[in-house]
């Protein structure tokens, strides 16, 4: 995760580095071998504890708003030895994802957690995500601020995730007859603000294509798109979600699905851009308790 500050699990007890953080992600926790937790059980029980390994348990567990799902954790048969694992594991990724300090925050400075783990978290949970159900490859263009999907495009510009055309091909496959879809679901949690530039090509036939980017890499996309395309007009530049929010209903299909040639419409000019911020600017104040 680019700019991200990497801490270690019992290295920032007690510490507030992350009181301001917009985002923390907890990954993991302390893990203790079964050879350790057999023999920390055996010493606070009195009675020999076996050593053993963890093994899969289905738990479920009830959301915020009050639905239920089924997650896999690993869990050890032996009571005295869960007690242990528990009070490790379980522990550090609660205390982890209490740094930011989540109780103390307010509408107008709140703070995403994500735990990644195979125990579910003694705080309250919006959602529950499936790591099978996470597209990697594309989630590795969402964290820089820059989505294609155009192959060419793909492998020219993320060489390290896609070796060659074919290969982003085959991962853009995996993600259902539209990709888009799937990039609104994981810009959900996205607190930045993303636009989408639809552009056509000169020559007949030729397609409407669309990326998706960040605005801090807005103006450096539409330069490289005009640098390397011999297009019919200037990009057309839209919001494709604002920022601080999960995607509104309006943002739902914001760009043409169709191939059509007809010509682009007049691009958005600074001026729109501006008011879109300054709407937002608006909205923002308007949660605010004093709004």
């Amino acid at each position: 995760m680019q700019g991200a500050t990497v801490l270690h699990h019992g290295a920032n007890a007690g510490s507030n580095v992350l009181v301001t953080a917009g985002m923390v992600a907890t990954v993991g926790g302390l893990y203790p071998p079964p050879d350790a937790v057999a023999r920390i059980a055996a010493a606070r029980t009195g009675r020999p504890v076996p050593i053993a390994h963890a093994v899969p348990v289905e738990v479920q567990i009830r959301l915020r708003d009050g639905s239920v799902q089924t997650v896999l954790t690993r869990q050890y048969a032996d009571p005295d030895a869960q007690a242990v694992h528990r009070s490790i594991y379980q522990t550090s990724i609660d205390q982890a994802g209490m740094r930011a300090r989540p109780q103390l925050r307010s509408p107008t400075n709140p703070v995403l957690t994500l735990y990644l783990a195979s125990v579910p978290p003694t705080q309250p949970i919006d959602r529950i995500i499936l790591w099978k159900d996470i597209p990697h490859r594309l989630l590795s263009m969402l964290v820089p601020g820059l989505v294609t999907f155009n192959a060419i495009e793909m492998a020219e510009i993320y060489p390290a995730q896609f070796s060659s055309v074919s290969a982003a091909e085959h991962a853009r496959e995996k993600w259902g007859p539209n990709p888009r879809a799937s990039l609104l679901r994981l810009l959900n949690d996205d607190p930045r603000a993303w636009f989408g530039i639809e552009f056509q090509q000169r020559g007949q036939g030729r397609k409407l294509q669309h990326r998706y980017c960040i605005e801090a890499r807005l103006t450096s996309t539409i330069a490289d798109i005009k640098a390397t395309y011999d297009l019919v007009c200037e990009p057309r530049v839209v919001c494709f979600k604002a920022a601080g929010e999960v995607v509104p209903a309006g943002f739902k299909t914001p760009l043409k699905e169709s191939g059509t040639t007809s010509p682009c419409p007049d691009p958005l000019t600074s001026g729109l851009l501006a008011g879109y911020r300054r709407s937002t600017a608006e909205t923002a104040a308007r949660a605010s308790p004093d709004g």
